[in-house]
């Protein structure tokens, strides 16, 4: 088995581990957590406040984190975005 092959595996049991471990200190189940790497999973509310919880954090911490995340995929993922004119407004008097 060839080296790159080993860590590919390795990084695999880290983050269904990670996954795993997850599961059981929020109390959720294991469909609400990324089991393959590359998976994705939006932090909804309740996630948020369940970590807050587990980690003693505010809900508003992983809100932002995942807002955050998101933005920067559409920032760097699509170019359409640059695109769009800038609308002028007038401002009255």
């Amino acid at each position: 088995m060839g080296r790159r092959m080993r860590m590919q595996m390795m990084r695999h049991g880290l983050v269904a581990l990670a996954a795993c471990l997850l599961v059981a200190l929020v109390g959720v189940g294991k469909r609400a957590t990324a089991q393959e790497p590359g998976q994705r999973g939006a932090v909804t509310a309740d996630m948020a406040l369940r970590l807050s919880r587990a980690f003693e954090t505010t809900p508003q911490v992983w809100i932002d984190l995942q807002k955050d995340y998101e933005l920067w995929h559409a920032a760097t993922g699509s170019h359409g975005w640059k695109k769009v004119k800038t609308v002028e407004l007038k401002r009255s008097a």
